[in-house]
């Protein structure tokens, strides 16, 4: 909350950005196969599916199943999942830096 109260939409911006961007980077990584850990190349995207299952429909997971682009999506979100604490720590460190480029330093208490 004190972030946004001193950073307001560059705080939201930037945590957002950063997300999407490792959200992106995972999608393009699990689109190459690069996340399957096992020799018939479903590793990840069996893990996702059984990460997911109680917490979607049945007919979206057999819709992710059927669909390369939606598996390698899945794969993704559940790895950005993990990469949450790493996340919120570079948008921390970025948040006053971007503030400070764009001009948008908020004034010391």
């Amino acid at each position: 909350m004190d972030l946004w109260r001193r950073y307001g939409t560059v705080a939201i911006a930037t945590h957002f950005g950063v997300y999407f961007s490792t959200l992106a980077m995972l999608y393009g990584v699990a689109s190459m196969g690069l996340l399957n850990g096992e020799d018939d190349g479903d590793g990840a995207l069996d893990s996702a599916i059984e990460w997911l299952e109680p917490y979607v429909p049945q007919r979206a997971v057999s819709e992710i199943r059927k669909s390369p682009q939606l598996g390698a999506f899945a794969v993704a979100w559940v790895a950005a999942k993990f990469t949450e604490p790493p996340r919120l720590l570079v948008t921390l460190f970025l948040i006053p830096r971007i503030a400070r480029r764009i001009g948008r330093v908020p004034p010391l208490p």
